[in-house]
């Protein structure tokens, strides 16, 4: 292994400091070894963001990372003030690191589909990219142009508008739904529009552009889990109902010690919702949304979490044997002591999230296609 560092003579302690990176600037090669070679020179690109480098309360040093368009190494200065790098520090193998950051953002944006208003397009706010990824996004900081090409380059984007304050992006036309009965393609009013058509009418069955959610009452959702239960335990599958909670909004139920085997919550969000202790097997929660639910100490072996996006929720000592999580979003959950062994992570992402301390290996994972055939034998 080779590389650049900056080594100091004989210190006595280690001393490192918290960062935050507040802008980028990717210099050309030959501009980048002079600003290296003369750091003590006031430099144009440095004047937008001098206010902006500074050391706060809790001592994180908020800098700029500066990179070599031809390199992979990057320099951070904190100019306090100052048009000049104050303060520097080598950085080496900058240039990944910030572009695998950036990757995991935007997937994370989009197939978790954060801020999905639900008639195929995303408004992403540069607050809430902030709040939610600790991503520093503006319109003219380096930053945000990166995260702007990484997103264009994601198969479901058709268009990004890019504002002051939010990206607005419009689902790709081609990239939509297939109706399971005719696999015909259903295509909304909004992936429509930018795009120049005439001499078109739409017929009412397309009116319907929103998702809307079922709302279910607590009595509702009590005889629901009655009757799957007695659909677990019927010899002949006569005797009670699967329970099928697709598409609903789920706010604050306890779930909990419950017997959920092959119970459906596709396309379902689902907020505060506590299934510690749960039988969660062969269910299936393809696309839906989880937002601070508990997990903790339940079992999913086999399940189906194709698409969905996990938001701040809780699965110590959860156990999900040869289940899929392609195209799952774990944003900033609790992981500890998890096994989710010989599963599917095929384009999943977990912005946040400490997998140090469970089974999660995402180098070797079951691909997605694999994992559909391996269930499909076991369901037979």
């Amino acid at each position: 292994m080779k590389g650049k560092i900056k080594f100091d003579r004989k210190d006595p302690v280690m001393e490192v400091d918290d960062f935050e990176v507040i802008a980028v600037e990717i210099l050309p090669h030959s501009v980048f070894t002079r600003f290296q070679k003369n750091m003590l020179n006031d430099y144009d690109f440095i004047v937008p963001f001098a206010d902006d480098m500074y050391v706060d309360s809790n001592d994180v040093v908020h800098a700029m990372l500066v990179l070599d368009e031809e390199g992979e190494d990057g320099i951070l200065i904190n100019s306090e003030g100052s048009y000049y790098g104050r303060y520097t520090s080598y950085f080496p193998k900058a240039k990944k690191l910030i572009q695998d950051e950036i990757q995991e953002v935007a997937q994370a944006i989009i197939k978790g589909r954060f801020g999905d208003n639900g008639n195929g397009s995303w408004v992403v706010g540069f607050d809430d990219i902030k709040e939610h990824f600790d991503l520093t996004v503006t319109p003219n900081n380096g930053i945000g142009t990166m995260l702007l090409e990484e997103l264009e380059n994601q198969e479901e984007v058709g268009e990004i508008i890019a504002t002051e304050d939010y990206f607005e992006i419009t689902e790709y036309l081609n990239n939509v739904h297939k109706d399971a009965d005719n696999g015909e393609r259903i295509t909304t009013a909004f992936s429509l529009v930018g795009c120049n058509l005439e001499d078109v009418h739409l017929l009412d069955k397309d009116e319907e552009v929103s998702k809307d959610y079922k709302v279910l009452s607590p009595q509702e959702i009590k005889i629901a889990l009655a009757k799957h239960t007695l659909w677990l335990y019927s010899e002949d599958g006569n005797d009670g109902v699967q329970a099928d909670f697709r598409n609903c909004i789920l706010e604050d139920v306890d779930f909990s010690s419950a017997e959920l085997n092959s119970a459906i919550f596709d396309g379902a969000k689902l907020i505060n919702c506590d299934f510690s202790n749960s039988e969660l097997c062969f269910a299936e929660f393809k696309d839906a949304t989880l937002k601070m639910c508990k997990f903790n100490y339940g079992t999913a072996d086999e399940a189906n979490f194709r698409g969905a996006f996990f938001d701040k929720c809780n699965f110590q000592d959860f156990i999900s044997y040869h289940g899929n999580y392609a195209h799952t979003v774990f944003l900033e959950c609790d992981m500890l002591d998890s096994n989710l062994t010989n599963s599917c992570y095929e384009s999943a992402v977990f912005p946040r999230t400490d997998l140090s301390h469970s089974t999660i290996d995402t180098e070797n994972t079951v691909d997605e296609a694999s994992w559909l055939v391996q269930d499909e034998a076991m369901v037979i």
